[in-house]
Parts: C-alpha cells; structure tokens; sequence
C-alpha cells in the first residue's frame, strides 16, 4: 500500500509503538523532520498552512481518540 498508495495504516492498542514505528520509517526513508508534521487532534488540521506544500509526511496520531464499544 505505501509504494502504491503513498500510504501506511498502523492499528493497534495504546502504548504498542505505532507512532514510534511510523516516525522511524518516515525518517529512515528519507523525510527530513522539519518536512514532517504530526496532527494528534482535529483542530490541528487547521493550524496548517497547507498551501506552503512543505510537508512530504503527515503522521495522524489517534486524531479522533479511541473507544471501547
């Protein structure tokens, strides 16, 4: 999916290093920090200048939170 899509899914339990793991793969693939952002709430969308195009990776960290249902 990532060479296909540009796009990877990590699911998984709170506290299992999915975050981790996609910043790691992110910066061993080449995406220099200061061209990734990391959104960990709604209202994060919006506190990006999107029109700039600086960023190569996004990373949406539980951005809607998790439940139990």
């Amino acid at each position: 999916m990532l060479l296909d899509k540009n796009l990877l899914v990590f699911t998984g339990h709170p506290g299992e290093g999915k975050t981790a793991m996609a910043a790691n793969l992110a910066l061993e693939g080449g995406t220099k920090q200061e061209h990734c952002v990391k959104l960990e709430c709604a209202s994060d969308w919006k506190d990006v200048d999107w029109s700039l195009r600086c960023f190569t990776t996004v990373i949406i960290d539980d951005i809607f939170g998790w439940f139990i249902s």
